[in-house]
């Protein structure tokens, strides 16, 4: 014979940060030769993992238009990320700071990415190199008002890879999985 207990919000002990929940047995109840296991748990996952908090919020990357090299800082908002929502962010602030370029087939072409590498599971950084002049058939963004997005920054005199940077006194390599000495 088995019995279902359902545990829910009413089970849970106060001050305890929804950490801990207790289920009180009728005191008639006895289980000699019996085991209690547990079949289904459901729990929601919604707190933020990018937070001032933890100090994780940062990283920023450089291009190179001519010779000058500028870093753009990239300040993730507080709250729930996966690796694709970072990597959706970076896409967001490398529009509006016009260091994209655009294909033929109207794509945005970004040159640097954070993917989930399940294979060896790991976050995979790439970064490509970026052309010396536009690709034939393709256009470079202009300024959006609207947006507040800038015009394309401008090419590099020599190919580059565009390098990330990510600060020691910034967590975010947790984020990433990237292990750092101090």
């Amino acid at each position: 014979m088995s019995s279902t207990i359902v545990v829910n919000q009413s089970n849970l002990v106060p001050n305890s940060q929804n950490g801990t929940f207790v289920y009180k047995f009728p005191n008639s109840v006895q289980f000699p030769n019996h085991e209690i296991a547990l079949s289904s748990l459901t729990m929601y996952f919604s707190w933020a993992n990018i937070t001032p908090l933890y100090a994780n919020q940062t990283f920023s990357y450089t291009w190179i238009s001519g010779t000058t090299t500028t870093k753009y800082t990239v300040v993730i908002p507080q709250g729930l990320y996966e690796i694709s929502d970072i990597n959706n962010y970076l896409q967001y602030v490398m529009i509006q700071n016009g260091t994209y370029l655009i294909n033929s087939a109207q794509k945005n072409v970004y040159y640097a990415e954070f993917l989930v590498n399940p294979n060896v599971y790991a976050i995979q950084l790439n970064t490509f190199p970026v052309p010396t002049s536009l690709p034939s058939g393709w256009t470079a963004p202009t300024a959006n008002a609207q947006t507040g997005a800038l015009a394309f920054a401008g090419f590099p005199t020599t190919t580059f890879n565009p390098e990330i940077e990510i600060p020691v006194s910034s967590n975010f390599h947790k984020i990433i999985g990237i292990c750092t000495r101090i």
